[in-house]
């Protein structure tokens, strides 16, 4: 298992998580894991609509001129999900259910950003 693979498969033992992602910022997506509650979920769909958001963060921040983004955050009515700039190019995002707890897991997405850049 690869650091990357590694940093996902450790984000979904976060009580509330249901899949953790690499994206690229160009809109497509790197890797994908899901947890058991997304079982049924197409982890392909995931991942494209997913960078799709990233892709998507980068060019609004960029013609808005506001500088690179640091973080991104969506919140329906069955999920949230949450990502960190990782390097211009990628974001690592984590999906949760609704009422997860947010700060400790942008906490963890700064710690999974750490070990994958080591």
């Amino acid at each position: 298992m690869d650091a990357i693979e590694a940093a996902l498969t450790s984000l979904l033992e976060f009580p509330g998580a249901r899949m953790a992602a690499l994206l690229g910022t160009d809109g497509v997506g790197v890797q994908v894991v899901l947890g058991e509650s997304w079982s049924q979920v197409d982890p392909a769909a995931v991942e494209v609509e997913l960078a799709a958001l990233a892709e998507t963060v980068q060019r609004t921040c960029a013609r808005l001129e506001a500088g690179a983004p640091q973080e991104f955050f969506l919140e329906t009515a069955q999920a949230a999900f949450v990502g960190t700039m990782l390097d211009p190019g990628y974001f690592l995002a984590l999906g949760l259910e609704p009422g997860a707890d947010l700060p400790r897991a942008r906490a963890l997405l700064a710690q999974a950003r750490s070990k994958i850049e080591a």
